[in-house]
């Protein structure tokens, strides 16, 4: 009789070998080094801080932007007050203060009497926001196209702010300038060269990373029409 032998079933020693043997070929995920978290804190800190100062210079410059149209507003709306209620009306600009009136003046006004604390009837006012001013001293420094060609605004104009071209240089109220409007529409000027018209400029500065941003902008009004019209350089 012959007797067969049965092969014998894999051992427990054997099959935890190769377990083994398999754990050590595909190793555990590991976590982040002391090197590899500081890189990546970096980056996010450098990230971070470019988008924040692109976010305030926007802010900034969406300042100047509104705070130059509502200049420009309060200037149209008193051009109109004096169309709509049929008397003059002035807008007193304060170029040192960074402040701006609109009002009535039916009998007309002198700036050497003007009082900031009471202005009379007021029809607009307001003040130039933090890092916008009037200026800058050069003024707007080019050429105006038509039909403000004939309007100041090259430093060399005299005696007047190069940024407001007529303004008062000698006190009472120096820095002071009005524009008074009449119902038939023309312009009266304070003060400065007699043309076509006058103009201002307003100035924003901004720092970046990169060293300051310069926005400049020139407002002009025609004296025939009282046109009103803004240039950024």
């Amino acid at each position: 009789m012959s007797v067969r032998r049965c092969g014998a079933g894999a051992s427990p020693t054997g099959t935890t070998q190769r377990l083994a043997t398999r754990a050590l070929s595909h190793p555990s995920a590991r976590g982040f080094s002391l090197i590899e978290a500081v890189t990546v804190i970096a980056i996010i800190g450098i990230v971070s801080g470019i988008v924040i100062g692109g976010i305030e210079l926007l802010r900034k410059s969406g300042a100047f932007t509104g705070a130059s149209g509502d200049v420009i507003t309060g200037l149209r709306k008193t051009r109109a007050e004096a169309f709509g209620r049929g008397t003059y009306t002035a807008f007193i600009i304060d170029t040192a203060g960074g402040r701006w009136w609109g009002i009535e003046a039916p009998n007309g006004i002198n700036l050497s009497t003007f009082n900031p604390s009471a202005p009379g009837k007021l029809i607009v006012s307001g003040s130039l926001p933090s890092g916008t001013v009037f200026g800058p001293t050069g003024g707007y420094g080019a050429a105006l196209p038509a039909p403000f060609s004939a309007i100041p605004t090259l430093p060399a104009q005299s005696p007047n702010f190069n940024f407001c071209s007529f303004c008062n240089t000698s006190n009472p109220n120096q820095g002071f300038g009005e524009m008074l409007f009449e119902p038939a529409g023309s312009v009266q000027f304070s003060g400065g060269p007699a043309t076509s018209g006058q103009q201002f400029t307003l100035q924003g500065i901004y720092q970046t990373a990169n060293g300051s941003r310069v926005r400049t902008m020139a407002v002009a009004i025609t004296a025939f029409s009282g046109v009103i019209e803004k240039f950024e350089l």
